[in-house]
């Protein structure tokens, strides 16, 4: 920006006498061309002149093609300034060879800001179309004693507050450095952080007027530098650079810097980072940095190479920006055998909690090392700021081999996202190849391990990372997406379409697609195929979240070691669905390795549905223990249900090893019925594999005769092992073998008594078939109508509606056993006659209001076919209305009242039927239906809630067993509109957050809007107490409720009065509350005195600072007006009102009488008065 200082500069100028001449004069038009009698003899002199007099129209200084000069000593130096009006354009022309400007050869040795061009606190100038080149005769890089030029263009400041803005470089050629490779080489440069003349030493701008703010820098090359194009601007927060360019919106924008690169080891430049940049931009917001071609050299020696590096701001930023970085072509190289390079580097620090990056359509290839050997990590892009929105789609990594034996990372998207964060990470692929020579360290694809909470967003799909190659000990770790809190307080994910596949690995493990720590996410459609190694290989896993797996795919999975191959693996989680995915051709060819269909080795809901697996082999396995397994459940978690439901499995196994066996199913023993508890129903299970030595074929294996959690619902399956032929058995539990099906129905009743044995006609068992597992239509089948309705699923593996459902166009009388429903022929008998009298059976016949239970019949009708099923219900037990879609054996209901329920059975072979006894299913009260608040830990570690004070509540406490407790009594009383103080005090630990919740409502649980009705930010420290101040509005519910309070916890509360808390530490206390209304009594109000045919305002006023309503009665009457105040109409009669006060609903006090006095007008005729009683008397004329 212009100042005093170029003031002062003009009269050094005049003093000195160096416009004495033509060649310094001042100009005399806009356009100037050196080298003509009527523009200047020489750049120098132009430049001179800028210096000196400044411009007060556009002004354009024109180099011919094929002119040369050599700048002065130091660079040419530049402290004119434009303007947007006028503006400053130095240009060579074009038609030919472009200007060659060299660098002096008598640079002053051993300094540090030597320039070809310097831009010192000049404005609006734009440099254009010209060569720069170092001399070669500069040839000494010893920093102390250089020759050399360490700026191509630099970009200064005059002043810390008058620095060079509204810069534009264009088409420029640079090329520094000549043949010594100069450590502090810059190709362009602009810093903000020192003066002009002592770059090591940080002196920040200190105003927005400091900052290189506009600066455009696009279609320049630049080569021979060390590093390619840095910008730092200033540090504090609210001068940061805004709005900076280098590239642009089209391909021709881009800047070209080849050749970079040659050590980490150069001189302190101030808040320069000391590593190898072809691109470095720091301090600066809304940035671009688009369509450029950066390529190192394959020459550093030292240090980290990075493309494009956007260093953490010196302070974390603020407000709403946006940082491009797209369509850049990036190729990296070091010969530093340790060496790590980044392709594109946004670390963390970067970001504010509403900003946005972009980083798509960047291409990337050729990098390595270009030593023999290599180790260090490769990142090609790297994201840790923690922007509000992020974007990082459609990048593209080109044929990369890599010999390094570190780690590599393609995308590192790991952060916690801001509140309502969005994480987009889509359409990003391998191109040709991808090969990694080097043994050792581990690949990841994509890397999100964030903390990221409740309420944000990540999306990752259309991914495709194809034809990849490793060796030896290299891990694969795939697609990693953990970001989250603790579970259920993770982001909202959607990983879908994506492709990974024709994987070539090593000897160590091998995952394909790993997602966990979400919340009520969709993992769906993703495709994880053919990947072949010598370690452990599982397609798809994951572990705590709360998560849907459907229509994946996961197939020609292939181990050679003594390891284990597994499609789909579930290790922990709070609510799993694994629906509709594709699993086959899974194999290990090794003596001691196994397959797994499915692993579930933990969670807590874990349901599998609708899935079909397949053609599992280990064709030279040998063990004594079954090494297939359709779906292994090895968990033993207490409080957990494994729900298979639906499924079909079709194994047919050979292995030439000594013992060979394998199951449909293997399930973990345990004592207690709710650890690990497995419900199996509607599947199809078929092993046909042939066993070997001690080997057993099962359908199911348990590890032991102990059925306690085998879950006694278990029923409707259709199983197939040979059971004519010796070690094959229905169930084998690594003792006995059961093998026909009755002799395994009588050993596990109640379960599985209308399940079923059947060589089920499979259509196609070759996985890539797509009717692989379908079951003949035209065979008799018992899977035909064979199964019963699940609440909640509703459609087949392929999206077909279930018998029983809103929508089914199938001609079945009950849904259809395994993945597919299908419109086949039974296998059973058709029913004749009056169906059997059946009772009708809940599961609860006192539920909670909107809690789900299941409706049965006592009466089994499985065995036959053509029965169809309609449920009724009724509020009274007199008048039944069908309930729609409730058309299976079985109802899963859910009610807000209290109602009865029964079955009408019907023959349609017959068209007879019979109604079930009806079965009365009560409404619990809604103080008996919160849910549970759980802490893992908390007693005895000082994490508990030591005493309560409230109203009449005065609870000295010690921490119950469970970390819960509830107090019934005292039970208080709190009144509507009142404001109460509470005190609640903790144990000794120095973390002691609490919050409380009141269902004022009376709906049983506490998550309507304002019912947490106090909760910490601070904590009170060791044996604290918090303070709150408690308002009951006026909106509540009278009556008894119930308050809970949870307190202990280390980190300060969520609005989670439910399931387990921000921490595991803590403990939680229900107590009953009676709200009750106040004292009611009718509002103050005064009668009013009025003149005839006049209007009167009548006002009101609260006892209780509830709402006031104006009625035309003592009792009932109308409600004509509410507020504190009313104006009556015209009125000529006394006329009588009630006010009413009122606090919700239910607290409402008498009414009070107002009336309205009115006075007839008396006139006198001498003097002329009129007088009224109710106003004052006066006189008129």
């Amino acid at each position: 920006m212009i100042n005093m200082y170029k003031k002062i500069s003009v009269v050094l100028l005049v003093t000195t006498g160096l416009f004495a001449t033509k060649a310094n004069a001042q100009l005399a038009t806009g356009n100037i061309t050196i080298g003509t009698t009527a523009g200047y003899a020489t750049l120098a002199n132009a430049v001179d002149s800028l210096n000196l007099y400044g411009v007060t129209v556009p002004t354009t200084i024109k180099i011919p093609v094929g002119y040369i000069e050599t700048a002065p000593v130091g660079g040419f130096r530049i402290t004119a300034t434009g303007t947007i009006a006028n503006p400053i354009i130095i240009t060579g022309l074009t038609g030919g060879a472009k200007p060659v400007i060299t660098a002096n050869t008598t640079n002053i040795a051993g300094t540090l800001t030597d320039a070809i061009i310097k831009i010192v606190g000049g404005d609006f100038i734009t440099i254009n179309n010209l060569e720069l080149r170092e001399n070669a005769a500069n040839t000494v890089a010893a920093a102390a004693t250089n020759t050399m030029t360490e700026w191509g263009i630099a970009l200064l400041y005059a002043s810390t507050t008058n620095a060079s803005q509204n810069i534009t470089l264009t088409n420029n050629t640079i090329v520094l450095s000549s043949s010594a490779n100069y450590q502090n080489a810059f190709g362009i440069y602009a810093n903000a952080t020192h003066s002009s003349t002592a770059p090591s030493t940080s002196v920040p701008a200190t105003t927005t007027l400091g900052t290189n703010s506009g600066l455009v820098i696009k279609s320049n090359t630049i080569s021979g530098v060390n590093n390619g194009i840095v910008v730092i601007g200033t540090t504090a927060i609210a001068d940061f650079n805004d709005g900076i360019t280098i590239g642009g919106t089209t391909l021709a924008d881009g800047n070209t810097i080849t050749g970079f690169g040659f050590t980490g080891t150069f001189s302190a430049y101030a808040n320069v980072s000391g590593s190898i940049n072809g691109v470095l931009v720091r301090n600066s917001k809304n940035v671009v940095v688009s369509n450029n071609t950066i390529t190192s050299s394959a020459l550093a020696t030292a240090g980290t190479v990075f493309g494009i590096q956007f260093p953490g701001f010196s302070v974390v930023p603020s407000g709403a920006f946006t940082q491009n970085i797209n369509s850049n072509s990036i190729s990296l190289k070091t010969n530093f055998i340790a060496g790590t390079l980044f392709g594109i580097s946004m670390p963390s620090g970067n970001a504010s909690t509403t900003s946005t990056i972009n980083i798509n359509n960047n291409n990337f290839s050729n990098f390595d090392h270009a030593t023999a050997t290599g180790s260090g990590t490769i990142f090609f892009i790297t994201q840790t700021g923690f922007h509000q929105f992020i974007n990082i789609n459609n990048n593209t990594f080109t044929n990369i081999s890599l010999k390094t034996t570190g780690s590599v990372t393609l995308i590192n998207n790991n952060l916690s996202s801001p509140a309502n964060g969005v994480k987009n990470v889509n359409g990003n692929s391998i191109v040709t190849a991808f090969n990694k020579t080097g043994a050792g360290g581990t690949v990841t694809l994509i890397n999100d391990q964030g903390n990221s909470p409740a309420g944000t967003f990540n999306t990752m799909n259309n991914n495709s990372f194809v034809n990849i190659n490793f060796t030896g000990s290299t891990i694969m770790a795939g697609v990693v997406n953990v970001d989250g809190a603790t579970p259920p307080s993770g982001p909202t994910k959607t990983v879908t379409g994506n492709t990974l596949s024709l994987w070539n690995g090593g000897t160590s493990s091998i995952t394909g697609l790993n997602i966990s720590f979400s919340g009520s996410s969709t993992v769906s459609g993703n495709v994880v195929s053919d990947i072949t190694g010598a370690g452990n290989i599982t397609g798809i896993t994951s572990g705590s979240g709360i998560e849907t797996f459907t229509g994946n795919t996961v197939r020609f999975l292939s181990s050679t070691g003594a390891s284990i191959v597994t499609g789909i693996a579930n290790t922990g989680g709070i609510t799993k669905v694994f629906n509709g995915n594709k699993i086959h051709t899974l194999e290990v060819n090794n003596a001691g390795g196994s397959v797994n269909g499915i692993l579930l080795s933990g969670g807590t809901t874990v349901t599998v549905q609708n899935n079909v697996i397949g053609d599992l082999r280990a064709p030279i396995a040998a063990a004594a223990t079954d090494v297939i397994r359709g779906i292994n459940i090895t968990s033993t978690a207490t409080l957990a249900n494994y729900n298979i439901y639906y499924n079909s499995i079709y194994l047919n196994a050979v292995s030439s090893g000594a013992n060979f066996s394998t199951t449909g199913i293997f399930h973990t023993t345990n004592a207690t019925a709710t650890s690990a508890q497995l419900n199996l129903n509607n599947n199809v299970i078929v092993n046909k594999s042939t066993p070997m030595g001690t080997g057993v074929t099962s359908v199911l294996r348990r590890s032991s005769n102990v059925l306690t959690n085998f879950g006694t619902g278990s029923n409707n399956n259709l199983l197939y092992v040979d059971t004519t032929i010796a070690s094959r058995a229905m169930l084998y539990d690594g003792t006995t073998l059961t093998q026909g099906l009755s002799a395994y129905k009588t050993l596990v009743t109640p379960r599985e008594t209308s399940s079923k044995a059947e060589n089920v006609a499979f259509v196609s068992t070759i996985g890539t078939n797509p009717t692989f597992l379908q079951i003949n239509t035209v065979t008799p089948t018992f899977a035909e109508s064979g199964a019963l309705n699940i609440g909640g699923i509703t459609t087949d593996f392929g999206g077909v509606i279930r018998q029983g459902n809103a929508g089914y166009a199938g001609t079945g009388t009950a849904p259809d056993m395994g993945a597919y429903e299908f419109n086949g022929v039974s296998n059973l008998p058709l029913c004749a006659g009056t169906p059997a009298v059946a009772n009708t059976a809940s599961t609860s016949t006192l539920v909670c209001s909107g809690t789900s239970f299941g409706l049965s019949l006592s009466t089994n009708y499985s065995g036959t076919a053509g029965i169809t099923y309609q449920w009724q219900s009724s509020p009274d037990s007199i008048t039944f209305n069908n309930i729609a879609s409730a058309t299976g054996a079985t109802y899963t209901a859910s009610q807000t009242a209290t109602t009865f329920y029964k079955c009408v059975i019907i023959c349609s072979n017959s068209g007879m039927s019979v109604t079930s006894a009806a079965i009365k299913v009560s409404l619990n009260s809604f103080l008996n239906c919160y849910c549970a608040a759980t802490y893992s830990s908390g007693c005895g570690s000082g994490d508990e809630i030591t005493k309560v004070v409230y109203k009449t509540i005065n609870n000295v406490s010690t921490c119950s067993a469970g970390n819960y407790a509830n107090y019934n009594t005292p039970n208080p009383t709190v009144f509507l509109g009142a404001t109460d103080t509470m005190r609640v005090s903790f144990g000794t630990d120095g973390n002691q957050y609490s919050a409380v919740w009141i269902d004022l409502n009376q709906d049983g649980d506490f998550a309507d809007a304002g019912e947490v009705v106090a909760a910490s930010t601070v904590t009170p420290g060791t044996s604290g107490t918090t303070i709150y101040l408690v308002t009951i509005p006026a909106t509540a519910t009278v009556g008894t409720t119930k308050m809970r309070i949870r307190g202990g916890n280390d980190v300060a509360l969520t609005n989670t009065p439910c399931g387990a808390s921000t921490s595991s530490f803590g403990e939680t206390e229900d107590y009953l509350i009676t709200i009750a209304c106040p004292t009611m009594v009718g509002p103050t109000t005064s009668n009013s005195f009025i003149c005839t045919n006049n209007s009167a305002t009548l006002i009101a006023a609260a006892n209780n600072a509830g709402a006031l309503k104006w009625f035309t009665d003592s009792i009932g009457g109308t409600l004509i007006k509410t507020g504190n105040s009313y104006t009556t109409s015209i009125l000529n009669a006394d006329t009588t009102l009630w006010a009413q006060e009122s606090i919700g609903v239910s607290c409402i006090s008498p009414r009070t009488k107002v009336k309205v006095n009115i006075t007839q007008v008396t006139v006198a005729l001498n003097p002329i008065n009129v007088t009224c009683n109710g106003g004052s008397t006066g006189s008129f004329t």
